[in-house]
């Protein structure tokens, strides 16, 4: 059974650490002063064999304990679990955040710190470092595709305009409480839908007018026509008006997408990640796609899935599947950058299977 800690039990613990810690204090200030002293108190100190020691020491710990140019941590299902088809697939999930967490070690200034750590455990014998996080109550969500038999393990942070507040899966259907403009509205996930907040309709005789929107009062609104994507429209009075008049409508508020692939594992001799690198093309493979903005280190572009004898340039896109082969030009100096980057927020459908890059790199 947990037993309650009460705050003047935790406040009574501080109190007992610090009076233990307090005799100890002075000799890790000598310490500080003799290895890594002050700019006002260098003059005094006429031998830097411990400062040298000292840089040396914390060096070799980050080098041997978390070594910056290679994954020093790996994730695992419990021994009990390991044998077992749901343990094999926990394995196989935590594979993939692995690289998620080395990505961001990477990208962060965890090795500078984890440096500065060293030094405090070789001068005084203890270190300490402190890892931010982000609110619990943030508002957004991850989720995670997971597709073993075909090597796939994808976290994807998800954010809207407002605040998930809560999730529930009733019958396959996932339903999400979700607070926008201080109101509180109940809404559910839609592979149909491809806006945020969204309402759909149809009329016999097409109609510029479409009302119904109340709950997205005042805002700008992303609407689709017949299936195509038209001008943006702001509601007023709980409707907006059409430039042109259409049968069936898409309403809501418009959402991107961002797809970025891990850097690649690549080492050199002295195990360091390999760079400069230069991508030389990348192959999309697509499934029912109608739009698709890439950007291989120049901006993103729109990759042209209508042709020319199209017999109606406005009508709705007519899907893609099969595979887009960009090329890209020039090196690359820093390995931790993504190759390419997928991000658009037009309202129509964007199924990508698989990515094959083909790379170059120094020897």
């Amino acid at each position: 059974m947990n037993q309650a800690i009460f705050p003047a039990e935790i406040l009574a613990r501080q109190a007992r650490a610090l009076a233990r810690r307090r005799p100890h204090e002075s000799s890790w200030r000598d310490a500080y002063d003799h290895v890594l002293p002050r700019h006002d108190l260098q003059a005094s100190l006429y031998d830097a064999t411990a400062a040298d020691a000292a840089e040396q020491l914390a060096a070799s710990l980050l080098a041997e304990l978390t070594p910056p140019w290679s994954r020093w941590f790996g994730l695992a299902p419990a021994d009990a679990l390991a044998e077992t088809e749901a343990g094999q697939a926990m394995a196989f999930a935590l594979e993939g955040t692995t690289r998620i967490l080395q990505t961001a070690f990477d990208r962060s200034n965890f090795a500078i710190e984890m440096h500065q750590a060293f030094l405090d455990l070789v001068i005084t014998g203890t270190g300490v470092i402190m890892v931010e996080e982000a609110p619990l109550e943030d508002g957004s969500l991850a989720t995670l595709t997971l597709y073993r038999s075909e090597q796939v393990t994808a976290w994807t942070a998800q954010q809207t305009n407002g605040l998930f507040r809560a999730l529930a899966d009733i019958e396959g259907t996932i339903w999400a409480v979700v607070e926008r403009a201080g109101r509180q509205r109940l809404e559910r996930f839609d592979d149909s839908l491809a806006l945020n907040a969204a309402l759909t309709g149809s009329v016999a005789n097409a109609a510029q007018e479409w009302s119904g929107l109340a709950h997205l009062e005042g805002q700008s609104v992303g609407v689709l026509a017949d299936g195509a994507p038209v001008q943006d429209g702001v509601v007023t009075a709980g409707s907006i008006t059409l430039d042109d008049a259409a049968h069936a409508v898409q309403i809501g508020l418009r959402f991107g997408h961002v797809i970025e692939p891990l850097p690649p594992e690549l080492a050199g001799a002295m195990g360091v990640r390999a760079a400069p690198l230069r991508l030389i093309s990348v192959t999309f493979r697509l499934l029912n796609t109608a739009t698709l903005a890439v950007d291989l280190g120049r901006g993103a572009e729109t990759v042209p899935f209508r042709r020319f004898d199209t017999a109606l340039l406005d009508a709705a896109p007519v899907l893609f599947s099969g595979d887009a082969r960009l090329r890209a030009l020039g090196w690359r100096r820093d390995a931790t950058q993504p190759l390419w980057r997928i991000a658009d927020d037009t309202p129509l459908p964007l199924t990508l299977l698989s990515v094959t890059t083909e790379m170059r790199i120094t020897n």
